[in-house]
Protein backbone atom coordinates (compact mmCIF):
# COMPACT_ATOMS: atom_id res chain seq x y z
CA UNK A 1 0.00 0.00 0.00
CA UNK A 2 1.18 3.19 -0.84
CA UNK A 3 1.32 5.81 1.84
CA UNK A 4 -0.13 9.39 1.23
CA UNK A 5 2.52 11.88 1.81
CA UNK A 6 -0.33 14.48 3.27
CA UNK A 7 -1.51 11.56 5.68
CA UNK A 8 0.14 11.57 9.46
CA UNK A 9 1.60 8.18 8.68
CA UNK A 10 3.36 9.90 5.51
CA UNK A 11 3.94 12.69 6.95
CA UNK A 12 5.83 11.26 10.38
CA UNK A 13 7.78 9.02 7.49
CA UNK A 14 8.87 11.88 5.41
CA UNK A 15 10.27 13.43 8.95
CA UNK A 16 12.09 10.15 9.91
CA UNK A 17 13.66 10.22 6.40
CA UNK A 18 14.39 13.76 6.47
CA UNK A 19 15.93 13.66 9.86
CA UNK A 20 17.89 10.30 9.22
CA UNK A 21 19.75 11.93 6.22
CA UNK A 22 20.69 14.64 8.38
CA UNK A 23 22.26 13.34 10.94
CA UNK A 24 24.54 10.33 8.13
CA UNK A 25 25.29 13.38 6.43
CA UNK A 26 26.51 15.28 9.68
CA UNK A 27 24.18 18.22 9.30
CA UNK A 28 23.02 16.85 12.58
CA UNK A 29 26.27 16.21 14.18
CA UNK A 30 27.50 13.29 16.57
CA UNK A 31 26.36 14.46 19.91
CA UNK A 32 24.25 17.06 19.02
CA UNK A 33 21.13 17.72 21.51
CA UNK A 34 17.70 17.44 19.89
CA UNK A 35 14.63 18.80 21.28
CA UNK A 36 11.38 17.62 20.21
CA UNK A 37 9.62 21.65 20.37
CA UNK A 38 12.75 22.46 18.19
CA UNK A 39 12.36 19.99 15.40
CA UNK A 40 8.56 20.65 15.87
CA UNK A 41 8.97 24.15 14.97
CA UNK A 42 11.43 23.79 12.42
CA UNK A 43 9.69 20.91 10.27
CA UNK A 44 5.96 22.61 10.67
CA UNK A 45 4.71 19.62 12.59
CA UNK A 46 3.86 18.75 16.39
CA UNK A 47 5.91 16.80 19.20
CA UNK A 48 3.93 13.56 18.58
CA UNK A 49 5.34 12.86 15.50
CA UNK A 50 9.10 14.26 16.30
CA UNK A 51 8.72 11.90 19.36
CA UNK A 52 7.67 8.79 16.72
CA UNK A 53 10.65 9.97 14.31
CA UNK A 54 13.18 9.71 17.30
CA UNK A 55 12.14 6.61 18.75
CA UNK A 56 12.71 4.84 15.10
CA UNK A 57 15.99 6.35 14.75
CA UNK A 58 17.19 5.47 18.72
CA UNK A 59 16.02 2.03 17.67
CA UNK A 60 18.04 2.09 14.60
CA UNK A 61 20.97 3.73 16.65
CA UNK A 62 20.94 7.21 15.35
CA UNK A 63 19.33 8.77 18.62
CA UNK A 64 20.30 8.15 22.28
CA UNK A 65 17.04 8.72 24.70
CA UNK A 66 18.55 7.97 28.03
CA UNK A 67 15.26 8.50 30.24
CA UNK A 68 15.53 11.76 32.09
CA UNK A 69 18.21 12.72 30.01
CA UNK A 70 17.92 15.22 26.99
CA UNK A 71 18.25 13.42 23.77
CA UNK A 72 20.85 13.67 21.40
CA UNK A 73 22.57 12.37 17.81
CA UNK A 74 24.27 8.92 18.97
CA UNK A 75 28.07 9.56 18.38
CA UNK A 76 30.36 7.96 16.06
CA UNK A 77 31.54 5.09 18.70
CA UNK A 78 34.32 2.80 17.61
CA UNK A 79 33.33 -0.18 19.66
CA UNK A 80 29.87 -0.15 18.55
CA UNK A 81 30.74 0.15 14.57
CA UNK A 82 33.05 -2.71 15.18
CA UNK A 83 30.11 -4.86 16.90
CA UNK A 84 27.73 -3.72 14.38
CA UNK A 85 29.77 -5.16 11.50
CA UNK A 86 30.54 -8.59 13.62
CA UNK A 87 26.60 -8.97 13.43
CA UNK A 88 26.30 -7.91 10.18
CA UNK A 89 29.19 -10.42 8.94
CA UNK A 90 27.19 -13.46 10.76
CA UNK A 91 23.87 -12.04 8.99
CA UNK A 92 25.02 -11.67 5.42
CA UNK A 93 27.22 -15.08 4.80
CA UNK A 94 24.10 -16.91 6.41
CA UNK A 95 22.04 -14.50 4.01
CA UNK A 96 24.39 -15.86 1.30
CA UNK A 97 24.77 -19.27 1.79
CA UNK A 98 20.42 -19.50 1.02
CA UNK A 99 19.99 -16.44 -1.41
CA UNK A 100 23.07 -17.25 -3.59
CA UNK A 101 21.55 -20.69 -4.47
CA UNK A 102 17.76 -19.16 -4.91
CA UNK A 103 18.64 -16.07 -7.07
CA UNK A 104 16.22 -15.87 -9.93
CA UNK A 105 17.35 -13.65 -13.04
CA UNK A 106 15.48 -10.31 -11.92
CA UNK A 107 17.24 -11.08 -8.32
CA UNK A 108 20.48 -10.68 -10.95
CA UNK A 109 19.06 -7.94 -12.52
CA UNK A 110 18.72 -6.29 -9.24
CA UNK A 111 22.38 -7.14 -7.97
CA UNK A 112 23.84 -5.92 -11.64
CA UNK A 113 22.15 -2.70 -11.41
CA UNK A 114 22.93 -1.79 -7.97
CA UNK A 115 26.61 -2.50 -8.95
CA UNK A 116 26.71 -0.75 -11.99
CA UNK A 117 25.41 2.10 -10.06
CA UNK A 118 28.06 1.87 -7.21
CA UNK A 119 30.43 2.77 -9.80
CA UNK A 120 28.64 5.72 -11.39
CA UNK A 121 28.52 7.03 -8.10
CA UNK A 122 31.91 6.57 -7.76
CA UNK A 123 32.55 8.19 -10.14
CA UNK A 124 30.45 11.07 -9.60
CA UNK A 125 32.25 11.32 -6.05
CA UNK A 126 28.27 10.75 -5.02
CA UNK A 127 28.96 9.03 -1.26
CA UNK A 128 25.85 8.56 -0.63
CA UNK A 129 24.19 7.57 -3.55
CA UNK A 130 27.45 4.74 -2.99
CA UNK A 131 26.30 3.88 -0.06
CA UNK A 132 22.62 3.33 -1.03
CA UNK A 133 24.08 1.12 -4.13
CA UNK A 134 26.12 -0.94 -2.01
CA UNK A 135 22.73 -1.56 0.24
CA UNK A 136 21.01 -2.74 -2.40
CA UNK A 137 23.54 -5.18 -3.84
CA UNK A 138 23.86 -7.19 -0.87
CA UNK A 139 19.74 -7.01 -0.46
CA UNK A 140 19.49 -8.50 -3.68
CA UNK A 141 21.75 -11.33 -2.80
CA UNK A 142 20.09 -12.12 1.00
CA UNK A 143 16.90 -11.08 0.21
CA UNK A 144 16.70 -13.84 -2.55
CA UNK A 145 16.95 -16.24 0.41
CA UNK A 146 13.15 -15.77 1.22
CA UNK A 147 13.96 -14.73 4.69
CA UNK A 148 12.63 -11.31 4.76
CA UNK A 149 13.31 -10.60 8.40
CA UNK A 150 17.48 -11.70 8.37
CA UNK A 151 17.18 -9.43 5.14
CA UNK A 152 15.47 -6.32 6.80
CA UNK A 153 17.65 -6.47 10.28
CA UNK A 154 20.86 -6.63 7.48
CA UNK A 155 19.90 -3.73 6.33
CA UNK A 156 19.30 -2.13 9.41
CA UNK A 157 22.88 -2.73 10.53
CA UNK A 158 24.12 -1.52 7.46
CA UNK A 159 22.30 1.76 7.93
CA UNK A 160 23.82 2.14 11.71
CA UNK A 161 27.07 2.23 9.74
CA UNK A 162 26.23 4.13 6.84
CA UNK A 163 27.85 7.68 8.99
CA UNK A 164 30.76 5.67 9.04
CA UNK A 165 30.72 3.73 5.60
CA UNK A 166 30.19 7.56 3.83
CA UNK A 167 33.67 8.86 5.08
CA UNK A 168 35.36 5.36 5.05
CA UNK A 169 34.54 5.69 1.24
CA UNK A 170 36.99 8.81 0.73
CA UNK A 171 39.35 5.94 0.75
CA UNK A 172 38.17 2.89 0.14
CA UNK A 173 36.47 2.68 -2.77
CA UNK A 174 38.27 1.09 -5.05
CA UNK A 175 38.40 -1.76 -2.12
CA UNK A 176 34.81 -2.07 -2.23
CA UNK A 177 34.05 -1.96 -5.99
CA UNK A 178 36.80 -4.86 -6.20
CA UNK A 179 34.79 -6.71 -3.37
CA UNK A 180 31.55 -6.35 -5.06
CA UNK A 181 32.53 -7.34 -7.98
CA UNK A 182 33.92 -10.56 -7.06
CA UNK A 183 31.07 -11.37 -5.27
CA UNK A 184 28.38 -10.50 -8.06
CA UNK A 185 30.93 -12.80 -10.39
CA UNK A 186 30.90 -15.36 -7.88
CA UNK A 187 26.79 -15.17 -7.88
CA UNK A 188 26.35 -15.89 -11.17
CA UNK A 189 28.68 -18.72 -11.51
CA UNK A 190 26.54 -19.36 -8.41
CA UNK A 191 29.44 -20.16 -5.91
CA UNK A 192 28.28 -19.53 -2.26
CA UNK A 193 32.00 -19.80 -0.94
CA UNK A 194 33.97 -17.63 -3.29
CA UNK A 195 31.05 -15.18 -2.72
CA UNK A 196 31.12 -15.02 1.06
CA UNK A 197 34.91 -15.69 1.22
CA UNK A 198 34.96 -11.64 -0.96
CA UNK A 199 31.84 -10.67 1.30
CA UNK A 200 34.23 -11.28 4.55
CA UNK A 201 37.48 -9.90 2.85
CA UNK A 202 35.29 -6.65 2.36
CA UNK A 203 33.96 -6.37 5.93
CA UNK A 204 37.82 -7.04 6.64
CA UNK A 205 38.93 -4.10 5.10
CA UNK A 206 35.94 -1.85 6.81
CA UNK A 207 36.92 -3.01 10.24
CA UNK A 208 40.13 -1.69 9.83
CA UNK A 209 38.59 1.24 8.00
CA UNK A 210 36.51 2.14 11.29
CA UNK A 211 39.56 1.54 13.47
CA UNK A 212 41.56 4.27 11.47
CA UNK A 213 38.81 6.53 11.15
CA UNK A 214 38.01 6.72 14.88
CA UNK A 215 40.81 5.68 16.83
CA UNK A 216 39.32 6.82 19.96
CA UNK A 217 36.10 5.27 22.19
CA UNK A 218 33.97 7.73 20.18
CA UNK A 219 33.38 11.00 18.04
CA UNK A 220 31.29 14.38 19.32
CA UNK A 221 30.86 17.41 18.31
CA UNK A 222 34.71 18.57 18.19
CA UNK A 223 34.92 16.70 14.82
CA UNK A 224 31.25 16.73 13.57
CA UNK A 225 33.22 18.41 10.94
CA UNK A 226 35.05 15.17 9.37
CA UNK A 227 31.52 13.43 9.13
CA UNK A 228 29.52 16.40 6.81
CA UNK A 229 29.03 15.14 3.32
CA UNK A 230 27.43 17.03 0.62
CA UNK A 231 24.33 16.02 -0.83
CA UNK A 232 23.82 15.71 -4.61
Amino acid sequence: MVRNAASPIGRRDRLIGTLRSMIVLGDLAPGEILRDAELAERFGVSNSPVREALMTLANEGLVEMPAYRTKRVAPLDRRASLDDLAVLRLLAADGYRTGIARMRERDLGRMQAALAGHHDAIECADRQREWSCSIDFHDAIIRAGGNARLADLAISLQGSLERVALAMALYKTQDGRASMRRIAAAAIACDTEAAIAALMDGHDVAAEAIKRLLPNASAGDDRSARWRVPIR
